[in-house]
């Protein structure tokens, strides 16, 4: 399905020129199958089962993979990460985006860590809301030690952490006096540890 108009694909053309109709396509990548470096280290294009997406429940079409098959070999793929690499490359998505961020909100998003930030800025500057700055320890740490509350109304979820690292994990009932489950994670040794 190549676009109505190529003047949006900007690094595209820049990269590869426009000589080849094929280049805006949209393409097709197999997210699910590529789960580490060493997916990206293999020689050999994927077959077609490896693009089947459980999230869409469905797999790609014939034409579709015919396509992407040219693609490794038109442009010299070696690797899945070449073809990973080349992929990224003709994505303008992100550079569209920020084009339609800055002409509506005067905010560029690569100026934000995340979308959910970069919507809170657009948020701030639309609303023209000025937030003080936090300066008091007390204040800025203040969420941690609250008590979180879920929705059901007897419920109750504390997480209290010690200098060990260990955290532990109190469900109380609010009628109870006493705590109903704890949980306690060990102490996490590096970043990697997740619980």
């Amino acid at each position: 399905m190549a676009r109505d108009s190529t003047d949006e694909f900007v690094h595209t053309k820049r990269h590869f020129g426009s000589d080849d109709p094929n280049i805006f396509k949209n393409g097709v990548y197999p997210s699910e199958y590529v789960t580490g470096p060493e997916i990206l280290a293999e020689t050999c294009f994927p077959p077609r089962d490896k693009f089947y997406s459980e999230l869409n429940e469905e797999g790609i079409s014939e034409e579709d993979y015919d396509h992407a098959l040219e693609t490794w070999q038109r442009y010299g793929c070696k690797t899945m990460r070449d073809y990973h690499d080349h992929y990224l490359t003709l994505d303008d998505f992100f550079e569209n985006f920020r084009v339609m961020a800055f002409r509506e909100y005067k905010l560029d998003p690569t100026h934000s860590w995340t979308v959910p930030g970069f919507a809170w800025n657009c948020a701030l500057k639309i609303s023209k809301a000025e937030l003080k700055l936090i300066t008091d320890p007390e204040t800025f740490f203040y969420p941690s030690k609250m008590q979180f509350t879920s929705l059901t109304p007897s419920l109750t979820v504390t997480h209290h952490q010690s200098p060990s690292l260990t955290v532990t994990h109190t469900v109380t009932h609010r009628h109870s006096p006493s705590p109903v489950v704890t949980h306690r994670h060990p102490p996490c040794d590096s970043f990697a540890c997740v619980s």
